[in-house]
């Protein structure tokens, strides 16, 4: 249902935004599930660590070097890095606007932006990463020019969760999620606002 939302969302060159019309959809969907208790939080935990096994293998493992816009020039030979990848951006700027903001803005707010401003209007990447630094109050070109625009593999995701009070361990190509042990109040604040428990 929500490609019924992200596909008007689909920028000037629709193939460049494969990551986000795909991605974004995944994440959506997964962590709705949970919020609205139809899977269980520790189920969405296999469904992210899904997205990151993705994504990493897709990086690390088979060495797909193009740029998440430039890797849906060919949808199915890049399946898992748009997918994954796509989804792995969205967990990570929905952590970190709500780490930037006290919790009081999210992805959300960047989603109704742009649905707001482009639906069924052309955009480019930059647009969006525009949307995403108001949002946020932080400048996240840098972001963007590394991990969407550019080929750098994100650093461990690891980063963000462990704001949320989440662990991510990894063997190979496995990855797992638990929530850490004695995670502070700021951390158990985020986690309850990106699972809409306030």
């Amino acid at each position: 249902m929500f490609h019924y939302w992200t596909t008007p969302l689909s920028g000037k060159d629709p193939a460049s935004m494969e990551w986000f019309r795909e991605g974004f959809t995944d994440y959506y969907s997964s962590i709705t599930l949970s919020r609205v208790g139809i899977i269980s939080e520790e189920l969405w935990y296999k469904k992210v660590e899904t997205f990151l096994s993705r994504y990493y293998i897709t990086r690390y493992r088979l060495g797909k070097k193009p740029s998440l816009v430039d890797a849906g020039k060919d949808k199915m030979a890049n399946w898992f890095l748009l997918y994954g990848g796509g989804a792995t951006i969205a967990l990570s700027l929905d952590i970190e606007i709500r780490y930037l903001t006290d919790g009081r803005k999210s992805l959300d707010d960047v989603m109704s932006i742009m649905y707001t401003k482009y639906f069924n209007k052309p955009f480019l990447v930059k647009e969006l990463e525009q949307v995403v630094s108001t949002v946020s109050g932080k400048d996240m070109s840098d972001f963007f020019d590394r991990y969407v625009l550019g080929d750098k593999e994100m650093p461990d995701v690891e980063h963000y969760l462990n704001k949320i009070g989440l662990s991510v361990s990894n063997y190979a190509d496995e990855y797992y999620i638990s929530k850490m042990s004695g995670i502070s109040n700021d951390q158990r604040a985020l986690y309850d606002t990106l699972m809409h428990k306030q």
